[in-house]
């Protein structure tokens, strides 16, 4: 069977479409708050738009939150975005550095990591950091002067 150059370009533009569509997608750079809700005021003082990538800008998706510590299994590093497990509830498990969107406000931190030496998690900014010891709670820890945070 002969094709006309017209079905041999529409054949190469299937090929095209469906290996894009199988194709691995990037992942997305993080569920960056409407630009509307920044505008409103939103996302200022509190941490209603708080989002955290790895460092490869992969989002880490939210836990349920049951408001108990008991969510926070041996071996990570749980962040609230509310005091004394208020709001959503991220946990981080991989030693890595993570970077933090929109945490404006304070929330509840607790170090469930264990070793020898036990690791203590470290919060940075551009000019200097803070850390929070294994088996430690911070009911109401202040994220906002922190950009990024170090598990391990």
């Amino acid at each position: 069977m002969l094709l006309t150059s017209s079905a041999k370009r529409l054949a190469a533009l299937i090929l095209v479409v469906a290996a894009a569509m199988v194709a691995p997608q990037p992942a997305a750079a993080g569920p960056a708050p409407d630009t509307r809700q920044v505008a409103a005021g939103v996302c200022s003082g509190n941490n209603n738009c708080a989002y955290i990538t790895d460092s490869g800008g992969n989002v880490i998706p939210a836990a349920t939150n049951n408001g108990t510590f008991t969510q926070c299994g041996s071996g990570y590093f749980c962040m609230w975005t509310s005091p004394n497990l208020g709001g959503t509830l991220y946990k981080l498990y991989n030693c890595g550095s993570y970077n933090l969107f929109y945490w404006n406000a304070t929330g509840t931190v607790y170090n469930h990591q264990y070793g020898n030496p036990a690791p203590t998690v470290y919060f940075y900014n551009a000019s200097t950091g803070t850390g929070v010891p294994a088996n430690t709670t911070v009911n109401a820890f202040n994220y906002l002067p922190w950009d990024d945070v170090n598990v391990c």
